[in-house]
């Protein structure tokens, strides 16, 4: 069926071709202004890049840039086509070119139509894209000593000035950030201390607006500080809008502006499609009419003319054809060269090597994830570097060459600055810790090059969603070795570094990442006061130091501010709070008058830190992980706890996050180990542990299961730990005396003999005490050998054995038999 037939006289055809001609160089200048408008756009787009968290909305100004290039082309040859249509023997020689070329026009002129569309609809990903852009950008406007962020303080301020805006939604937005730096911050002071400590993350918060968010048109003078405190201001109110700083946010004042400008784009352009349009259809008739002319004498006959010879359907599929049967031909040809097994996979496995893993190379010049990046030229030049330490205090240091510069050089230097003896330059260590991952470095890893792949590390070893990795950011710290030996430490005697251990211990102990008992904590916490406030406080003294720095500066978190319910808030103070508070002062009390004279700081040092040696899972490295929780009901569905995986030089222990508690504590001699990758997309990485226990009085083995993408970096560790202890326990058993030997050797095979299992190690017992395991709350795979076969007790549960483990003389691994894996 024809579509919109029409008759040509020759006259007529004269004129179409004259009027198209003249149309087509219109429509040519209207291309070139697509084509500068989409310049406009872009660049006007780019000005603000640092405040846009993604490139979606570049897709407009793209796309009025292609479609603005391809219309030169296109309404460059229709002009000629027009030409060559006024004599009917030139005419032919476009038959073959045209239907391909109002293929390729069609398809840039309903493009130039979704850019029209696109300039209106892209409203939600342009406010979502800065909605983030600018958190991003509030949140390093301190960071101007960061290369890559120099500029950032520069371009907020210059974009709250111009748009007359002030934060991210409003002026309130800057309350929640840290926008002074801590290089302008006098640590001395107490204003800065109680503003650090009263804030959980440890930033310095304050209710005030940088200088760029003061009104000029006000004709009070700005005030930038102590906004919500009208007491701190004459005739001054919070509540009324009366301020004189901009009260709108940045995201309504560029999303206004960008729409309007895309907007006004996007009617300019949809004129210009109209004009296309009425080229290619005009175009189309003239073609149409002039073919047929082709091969007759008389050329000035009447022609019909029509804009589609067949209906719109068909017309579709004869152009939809071709490219369907070349998209199916490419497709066969990529599943035979699979089926020849053309096809490559990367390998994604860690080098392990003492416990940490050898990270992978630094692909920042290729595609890495960090969009900030100093130059060489930056990085050559003397940069200045924060080492953070435990207890609100950092180490500021001068580098040259940041991109080169090794832990082992930082590592100099923090120790002149902090005055450490060589003695004991081994009990620390660097490492880059955030909220999401905490990773210990070696000597010869460059940590500003790990900070660029951070993001990359954060997707291997995390959880982590993709809105948490982009604004997770490390710091450089300087804290305990993992692989320091306790004996070691209990020789060391000056007191900066047990200071410095002493204010990580704490930290531990406070944040529960140590649980510990009510006997030790209110002992630790005495110990912390008598350090930070002397030992010379009377009762009155005592309670006004914990009332102004609240008892959680002295007691773990989940003690102190866990404390007290309901009653006891209306009544105004919780009863358990006071009977911690004198608790922690009869201790108090106790230590200062447990010898005739004060005791001197290193005294209290060194027994606060001895106290915490019997700590089992003291100089842990962490781990997060989750472990099954075992089923309350028939009914009810499996879930999973939040468990912190404590590793150090004398075994694994498996810490509820929530409850503050061990769950499971093993020497390396106690347990078998392995962790196996996903084999399905969904599945999770799994650290496994094997142990004995007991299911009815008989003794079993049993497997716990924890989940981690950090299991591998688990396994490696355990690995080293094993293998470094191993070979300390070898020197200490060449020295001993060959009787002795022998007797173990008896007890081991009188013990061999007795239950088969080559010497079972004792029971782990149920207990009162956080300290000591809890195997009876854990989910967990058991089964038993009684010499012959392996029968497993719960046979409804996928289970992998293995053979890793610490010291085969002591404790022998399950081996897999054909009975135990029928079930």
């Amino acid at each position: 069926m024809v579509v919109m037939k029409m008759k040509f006289p020759f006259q007529k055809r004269v004129k179409l071709a004259q009027g198209l001609w003249l149309l087509s160089w219109c429509a040519t200048v209207a291309g070139s202004m697509t084509f500068t408008l989409g310049c406009i756009l872009k660049t006007e787009l780019r000005r603000r890049a640092e405040v846009m968290d993604n490139t979606d909305i570049h897709v407009v100004p793209n796309t009025l840039m292609i479609v603005g290039l391809a219309s030169l082309g296109i309404n460059y040859f229709a002009s000629k086509i027009c030409q060559d249509a006024l004599d009917a023997g030139r005419f032919p020689r476009w038959k073959n070119f045209l239907k391909p070329y109002f293929a390729v026009s069609c398809f840039f002129t309903v493009l130039m139509l979704l850019a029209v569309i696109m300039s209106y609809a892209m409203k939600g990903s342009l406010e979502s894209s800065l909605k983030v852009g600018l958190r991003n950008g509030i949140r390093f406007y301190k960071d101007t000593d960061t290369p890559g962020r120099c500029f950032q303080k520069q371009n907020i301020d210059h974009l709250q000035m111009e748009f007359q805006c002030c934060g991210n939604n409003d002026f309130r937005d800057w309350f929640e950030v840290q926008w002074i730096s801590n290089r302008y911050l006098d640590f001395s002071s107490k204003e800065v201390k109680d503003r650090i400590k009263s804030n959980v993350d440890g930033r310095y918060l304050l209710d005030g607006v940088p200088f760029s968010c003061c009104n000029p048109s006000s004709p009070r003078p700005c005030i930038q500080y102590r906004l919500t405190n009208n007491s701190a201001h004459y005739n001054y109110d919070y509540q009324t809008e009366e301020l004189n700083i901009y009260l709108h946010g940045c995201r309504e004042a560029l999303v206004n502006y960008y729409m309007g400008l895309m907007n006004t784009i996007g009617a300019g352009v949809l004129s210009v499609f109209l004009l296309q349009g009425s080229v290619l259809v005009s175009l189309r008739f003239l073609q149409t009419a002039m073919e047929a002319v082709a091969g007759k004498e008389n050329t000035e006959i009447e022609t019909e003319g029509y804009l589609l010879e067949k209906s719109v359907k068909d017309t579709f599929m004869e152009y939809a054809d071709p490219v369907l049967k070349f998209l199916l031909l490419k497709n066969q040809g990529l599943i035979q060269n699979k089926q020849r097994g053309d096809t490559f996979s990367c390998p994604g496995r860690l080098d392990m090597d003492a416990g940490d893993c050898s990270f992978p190379p630094d692909s920042s010049d290729n595609n890495s994830q960090r969009g900030s990046v100093a130059s060489s030229a930056t990085l050559s030049r003397a940069q200045d570097v924060l080492i953070y330490l435990f207890g609100d205090s950092a180490v500021h240091l001068s580098v040259e060459g940041l991109g080169s510069v090794t832990v082992q050089e930082l590592s100099r230097s923090v120790r002149e600055a902090l005055c450490i003896p060589e003695s004991t330059q081994d009990a620390f260590a660097f490492w880059l810790s955030s909220p999401l991952l905490e990773l210990q470095l070696k000597t010869r890893h460059q940590p500003y090059k790990l900070c660029r792949q951070w993001q990359d590390l954060l997707y291997r070893f995390t959880e982590a969603s993709e809105e948490d990795i982009s604004q997770d950011e490390p710091c450089l710290q300087y804290r305990r070795n993992v692989f320091y030996p306790k004996s070691k430490e209990l020789q060391i005697h000056d007191e900066a570094v047990l200071k410095l251990l002493y204010e990580e211990a704490k930290s531990n102990i406070l944040t529960g990442r140590y649980p510990c008992d009510p006997e030790h904590w209110v002992g630790l916490g005495a110990l912390s006061l008598a350090l930070e406030e002397g030992t010379a406080l009377d009762s009155q003294q005592f309670t006004n130091t914990i009332r102004e720095k609240k008892l959680s500066s002295f007691l773990p978190a989940h003690v102190a501010i866990g404390s007290g319910g309901l009653f006891s808030t209306l009544r105004g103070k919780s009863s358990r709070q006071a009977a911690l508070e004198q608790n922690l002062l009869e201790e108090y009390k106790k230590i200062c008058t447990s010898a005739g004279n004060p005791p001197e700081p290193t005294q209290l040092l060194h027994q606060y830190l001895n106290t915490c040696h019997n700590l089992p899972y003291y100089g842990c490295a962490f781990f997060f992980g989750e472990i099954d929780k075992p089923a309350q009901g028939i009914l009810q569905r499996a879930k999973r706890k939040a468990v912190h995986v404590g590793i150090c030089l004398e075994g694994v222990y498996v810490i509820d996050v929530k409850e503050k508690h061990v769950l499971l504590g093993l020497r390396f001699s106690e347990l078998s180990w392995d962790h196996s990758y996903p084999e399905e997309e969904g599945d999770s990485h799994i650290l496994w542990l094997e142990f004995d226990g007991e299911e009815d009085g008989t003794p079993v083995n049993k497997l716990l299961k924890i989940y981690s993408k950090q299991a591998e970096l688990m396994s490696g560790f355990i690995e080293f730990c094993v293998e470094l202890k191993s070979v300390s326990e070898a020197v200490a058993a060449a020295e001993t005396d060959g009787e002795v030997s022998l007797s173990q050797q008896a007890t081991g095979q009188d013990g061999s003999n007795k239950n088969g299992r080559g010497g079972r190690r004792g029971m782990l017992r149920r207990q009162s005490s956080v300290v000591c395991s809890r195997v009876h709350s854990l989910n967990t795979i058991s089964y038993v050998d009684n010499g012959k076969e392996i029968k497993r007790l719960k046979p409804k549960r996928a289970a992998s054995f293995f053979t890793r483990q610490a010291s085969a003389p002591a404790y022998s691994a399950v081996q897999v038999t054909e009975s135990l894996e029928q079930g």
